[in-house]
């Protein structure tokens, strides 16, 4: 079918905070970062605005694909510099809660990009990019520029993949 899907905006709502709303497209619908939940839209036009809850305190900051489940970078806190805890949740799209996690002790999971089929995962504050395994989340590189004294953050649109290279900006 190729006719667009009918969408009417008046019941369909996101959370009104100002913090990260990430979009993928993932199955047959786009997947979107909502607070402490994913909301999910359909291709036929079905809005759900919780398709999954995190736990309490937990808020989505990124998304990415990789191999059969979403990856959602998630914080918790008022500000990324308030808890020295990350969570990497996976998701396969259709049970009623996230399938599996990996915690990491860093100041939130700010972005994640797959090349190739590897998770690609920046950290903390510190400038921190961790590779994921399938299994556990391992330090391969910290940006040479950052200090002790720094902050360093690597927003969730700012990633790129060109020709197998991992492109990313920070600020």
């Amino acid at each position: 079918d190729s006719s667009p899907a009918t969408y009417s905006d008046s019941d369909q709502t996101l959370t009104s905070d100002s913090d990260w709303h990430p979009m993928v497209v993932f199955l047959d619908k786009l997947t979107i970062g909502n607070g402490n939940t994913i909301a999910t839209l359909t291709t036929s036009g079905t809005f759900t605005s919780a398709a999954i809850t995190l736990p309490t305190g937990w808020k989505v900051k990124s998304l990415s694909i990789v191999g059969d489940f979403v990856a959602i970078g998630a914080w918790r806190g008022a500000n990324i510099e308030d808890h020295e805890d990350a969570m990497l949740f996976f998701w396969d799209g259709t049970a009623s809660t996230y399938n599996s996690f990996v915690e990491l002790k860093e100041s939130g999971i700010n972005s994640l990009l797959n090349v190739q089929n590897t998770l690609y995962v920046w950290a903390g504050v510190k400038g921190n990019l961790y590779v994921y395994t399938g299994s556990s989340l391992t330090k391969v590189k910290r940006i040479a520029a950052v200090t002790d004294a720094k902050f360093v953050d690597v927003f969730p649109g700012a990633v790129a993949n060109w020709h197998g290279v991992p492109y990313f900006g920070f600020g």
